[in-house]
C-alpha cells in the first residue's frame, strides 16, 4: 500500500511503500534502466532476491521510496529498511546486509535540479512517512552515481573507512598483458610452476550442476578465510548464503550474476561470484584455496583470467568494489571515496551514535588495533580444531 506526503516548500511528494513492485513501472532493472542511473545492487532484480532471503532473516522492514513530482515523473528512488538491532534500537538504512558495495539512491535527470537547501526538507518528509526508528545509518555512499552527483551528499556526517575501486579497461588484452599487468614476470613464474602440475583451466559456469559446484567451494573457501582472519565465520551472516544461491539460480541464467575458477585438474583453486550489468564488471567475491596452493597465488591468476574475458567481452570498467586491499591499487586507475551518514531520532539513536563515533574515534589507534587483535585471538579458541 502506497502512503504519500508532500516536502515543504516543492511541488515534489514522497510516495513509500514496503514493496517495491509498488514503483514497478519506474524501478530500473538490470535489463532495462531507461532513463535511471544505479549501481546493480539497487536494482529491482538485485531488491526481490534480498527481499526473499537477507531481508526475513534480518527481520527487516522494507522501506521502498519514491520521489515524484506533480506529473508522477521519479526524481530518485531509495531502497530502504528498517531493522531492530541490540538493545531493540531500530535502525533505518539501505537494504544491504553485507552484499552491497555501493548504497546510494536511484537517480534520474531532474535530480540535478535539486539545490541543498532541498535535501533537508526531503529527509524530514522521509522521516516523517517512515514507520518509527531511533537512527538513520548510510554506509558505503559514494558522491556520484555514473555521472550523476549525489543529492544526498548534504547530509554526509563521516567519511567511511574503505574506498571502492574500478578499474578502466584497456582496449585489447594484448594491452592490459604488455602494459597493465602487475608483477608480470612474478604472474608468469607462478603460473607455469602451476603448470607444471597439471593443466590449469579457466572456466565460467554455464549449467545449474557447474554453478552449484563452483558456488559450494566458493562459500567454503571463503568461510575458512574469514575465521582465519577475523575468528568468525562471516558466511553465516543471515540470510548470506541463501542470498547467493538465490541469486545464483535466478540471475546467473539471465547473465546477470556470473560465477567462474580456476581449475587445476578436478581441484578447485580459486573460484569469483560477482556481476556482469550492462558496460561494467563487479568483482565481488573472489575465494581460494588454502595449504599447499597459497604460494602459487591462484586468486591473482583468476582475476587475471577475469580482466582478459571483461576485456573481449567489450566491458569498460572493472569494479573491484569496497576495501583497500593493496592489490587493488596495482590494478585500479581510479577510488571512489565512500560517505556515511548518521541521524538520529531518539534519545536512543543519540547514545548509539555517540558509541559509533567513540569507536571511530578509537579505530586508527594502537589500543585499538590491540583490543581487535585480542577479540580475534579469543573466537579462534572457540573455534574447533579439525
Amino acid at each position: 500500500m502506497i502512503r504519500s506526503t508532500p516536502i515543504e516548500g516543492s511541488s515534489l511528494v514522497v510516495s513509500a511503500s514496503d514493496s517495491w513492485r509498488d514503483f514497478a513501472a519506474m524501478w530500473p532493472t538490470m535489463a532495462n534502466r531507461g532513463s535511471a542511473r544505479a549501481f546493480v545492487f539497487q536494482t529491482a532484480d538485485f531488491l526481490n532476491v534480498w527481499c526473499d532471503t537477507i531481508g526475513p532473516a534480518r527481520g527487516t522492514r522494507p522501506l521502498f521510496i519514491a520521489v515524484v513530482d506533480e506529473r508522477g515523473a521519479p526524481h530518485a528512488l531509495l531502497p530502504l529498511g528498517i531493522e531492530k538491532r541490540k538493545f531493540g534500537l531500530k535502525v533505518l538504512s539501505f537494504l544491504d546486509g553485507g552484499v552491497s558495495d555501493y548504497n546510494a539512491p536511484v537517480l534520474f535527470p531532474h535530480v540535478k535540479d535539486w539545490r541543498p537547501s532541498f535535501v533537508g526538507k526531503l529527509w524530514d518528509a522521509i522521516a516523517r512517512i517512515a514507520p518509527p526508528f531511533d537512527i538513520a545509518v548510510v554506509e558505503k555512499m559514494p558522491e556520484r552515481v555514473f555521472d550523476i552527483d549525489n543529492p544526498l551528499t548534504p547530509l554526509i556526517t563521516a567519511r567511511y573507512p574503505h574506498n571502492g575501486y574500478v578499474m578502466r579497461l584497456p582496449s585489447s588484452v594484448d594491452e592490459f598483458v604488455s602494459e597493465r599487468l602487475p608483477r608480470a614476470q612474478d604472474t608468469r613464474r607462478k603460473l607455469r610452476k602451476l603448470g607444471e602440475r597439471g593443466t590449469v583451466a579457466f572456466r565460467i559456469a554455464s549449467t545449474s550442476a557447474e554453478r552449484d559446484e563452483m558456488l559450494e567451494a566458493m562459500m567454503r573457501q571463503k568461510s575458512r578465510r574469514y575465521i582465519e582472519t577475523t575468528g568468525v565465520d562471516g558466511m553465516e551472516r543471515p540470510g548470506y548464503r541463501a542470498f547467493l544461491r538465490q541469486a545464483a539460480l535466478e540471475l546467473a541464467p539471465r547473465g546477470y550474476v556470473h560465477i567462474s575458477s580456476l581449475n587445476l585438474g578436478g581441484t578447485v583453486l580459486a573460484v569469483h561470484w560477482g556481476y556482469k550489468d550492462d558496460s561494467r564488471f563487479y568483482y565481488m567475491m573472489p575465494s581460494f584455496e588454502a595449504g599447499e596452493w597459497v604460494r602459487f597465488s591462484p586468486g591473482r591468476h583468476l582475476l587475471n583470467h577475469l580482466i582478459e574475458w571483461a576485456i573481449d567481452a567489450g566491458m569498460k570498467e572493472f569494479d573491484q568494489g569496497l576495501g583497500n586491499e593493496d592489490y587493488k591499487t596495482e590494478y585500479c586507475d581510479a577510488a571512489i571515496p565512500l560517505h556515511q551518514i548518521e541521524i538520529p531520532r531518539t534519545m536512543r539513536g543519540q547514545a548509539d551514535l555517540l558509541v559509533r563515533r567513540l569507536k571511530m574515534s578509537l579505530r586508527d589507534t594502537l589500543v585499538w588495533h590491540s583490543l581487535k587483535g585480542l577479540r580475534t585471538a579469543w573466537r579462534m579458541r572457540k573455534i574447533p580444531r579439525r
